[in-house]
């Protein structure tokens, strides 16, 4: 009988091959790359709960809020992209809501270039997804390869364009004026969830006394 072999390390082109596959997921599939900080992992946890339906995340600039919230909404589209811990919670919570979304903002935060945009750029998985501009000079309607659909709105609307359709998410990246919360309450009627992202410098009053407390 001969003695069993000692598994050999990887050869140059072996090695090579994981490197380029590596770097390939890195490019196209940076969802699998994110990390969180204490207070985004929090955040996580929050949207996680089977029980929460709206979500203040309140807090300074530059502690990630914007980055965090694209993620979790690319994590909440393609749930196989997520960590585990992540991954069968939300699959069980979006099981019943309309696979549809809104993202709403300042013009500045939705024009290309802004953070949102960059952030799904930088984040959201190539080629599983289809961008369109439609009248507006930004992106603002997007088609996901797994049936969900998405759409951007500025604060600087009308309040009644933010009525019709239903949504299994909104997003409120900074402070909203309260008359255009009001509008977006029926559009989760199916089921979803609403959240804040937000420095509570203006319009934010009305959310701390209405919603926090």
């Amino acid at each position: 009988m001969r003695k069993s072999q000692k598994p050999r390390g990887l050869s140059q082109e072996a090695l090579a091959l994981v490197l380029a596959e590596l770097e390939r997921r890195r490019l196209n599939e940076p969802l699998q790359f994110v990390e969180l900080n204490p207070a985004t992992k929090r955040y996580a946890d929050a949207w996680l709960d089977p029980l929460c339906r709206t979500i203040v995340f309140a807090g300074p600039n530059a502690i990630g809020k914007t980055h965090a919230t694209v993620a979790f909404v690319g994590w909440t589209i393609w749930p196989e992209t997520a960590p585990e811990w992540f991954r069968g919670p939300i699959r069980a919570k979006f099981d019943t809501f309309p696979k549809s979304f809104r993202l709403i903002s300042t013009v500045n935060e939705l024009e290309n270039g802004g953070s949102v945009q960059k952030a799904i750029t930088k984040l959201w998985p190539k080629g599983r997804y289809q961008s369109f501009k439609g009248r507006r000079a930004f992106t603002c309607d997007w088609k996901t390869d797994n049936g969900w659909s998405g759409d951007a709105m500025t604060y600087e609307q009308a309040p009644d364009e933010f009525e019709g359709g239903d949504r299994g998410l909104i997003v409120f990246n900074e402070p909203p004026p309260e008359e255009i919360y009001k509008r977006c309450i029926a559009r989760t009627r199916m089921g979803g969830m609403m959240v804040f992202p937000m420095t509570p410098l203006t319009n934010a009053a009305w959310i701390k006394d209405k919603l926090v407390d």
